[in-house]
């Protein structure tokens, strides 16, 4: 009997405080902007610059989250020799789409012109 009233707590706490998000618009985002207090942006796609066949010391589509460079991709299984043939080295490589909630800053990096966002309105 206490496990269902715990169920039932749970149940009821998670309907009390949850959160709707609206749709608000779609942005390209070629500076340094900030997440609007009120609002999420949810990190779909990075539009990337054509790579040098050179080789750089930064193959990858970089973006800036709160100032720290992220390597994304918006595939898992994506290997470095899509990127860069020839290029030996260990990057972390974090998937899209990435949820940023108000207050957080977002830029381009290396590698990246361009990022889409979908911002959305937190609905109380």
């Amino acid at each position: 009997m206490r496990n269902l009233y715990l169920l039932i707590f749970t149940l009821l706490s998670n309907f009390v405080f949850a959160q709707n998000l609206q749709f608000n618009q779609v942005k390209l985002v070629t500076n340094l902007e900030t997440v609007p207090t009120g609002k999420v942006w949810k990190i779909e796609s990075v539009l990337g610059d054509v790579l040098s066949s050179s080789c750089s010391t930064q193959p990858m589509h970089r973006i800036s989250i709160n100032g720290n460079p992220i390597t994304v991709s918006v595939n898992s299984d994506i290997g470095f020799n899509t990127y860069c043939n020839g290029w030996s080295g260990i990057v972390s490589v974090t998937t899209l789409p990435i949820w940023l909630p108000a207050g957080s800053t977002l830029a381009i990096n290396s590698n990246v012109f361009s990022i889409s966002v979908i911002e959305f309105n937190i609905v109380p």
